[in-house]
């Protein structure tokens, strides 16, 4: 029995958003402040390469209830195109890294430098329940070596 491929089902945000494709803005209203990146995944709910930058009053609002699966990628784990040393890089493409030494582009690899995180862990009582939770925070922003401006 042959699979034939199915037009997708489900429309994506990625192409449906109205705003600019930028890691410092929101995809949905614009906003600057209080962004997180999501990855989209495909009609069998597996991650792609394609990325959303969406405040959190726009995810709230816009991810749990849309049929295709998005997933909250960790703030501080690399995301070639979409981050803050990408913004001015002549070599991004919305989103995406378009650099040729980039693995991702059947590259050598494309190094990027930062410092280790400063962990703090925030403890606090609220409402007679303990709750604490780690924060990490960077003194120095990450460095691409192939940051093209």
């Amino acid at each position: 029995m042959s699979m034939i491929p199915v037009k997708s089902r489900w429309p994506k945000l990625s192409e449906d958003l109205e705003h600019s494709k930028s890691p410092g803005h929101c995809q949905s209203c614009g906003s600057q402040y209080d962004l997180d990146c999501w990855m989209e995944h495909d009609d069998l709910d597996h991650g792609t390469e394609t990325l959303l930058i969406l405040c959190r009053l726009c995810s709230d609002r816009i991810i749990e209830p849309h049929p295709r699966l998005y997933e909250c990628l960790p703030h501080n784990q690399p995301r070639p195109g979409a981050m803050a040393c990408c913004v001015a890089c002549t070599l991004r493409l919305g989103l995406r890294c378009a650099h040729p030494d980039l693995k991702a582009n059947g590259g050598e690899g494309l190094p990027i430098r930062a410092s280790k995180p400063d962990v703090t862990f925030v403890d606090g009582r609220k409402n007679g329940k303990d709750f604490g939770y780690q924060l990490e925070t960077y003194s120095i922003v990450p460095v691409c070596t192939g940051r093209q401006v």
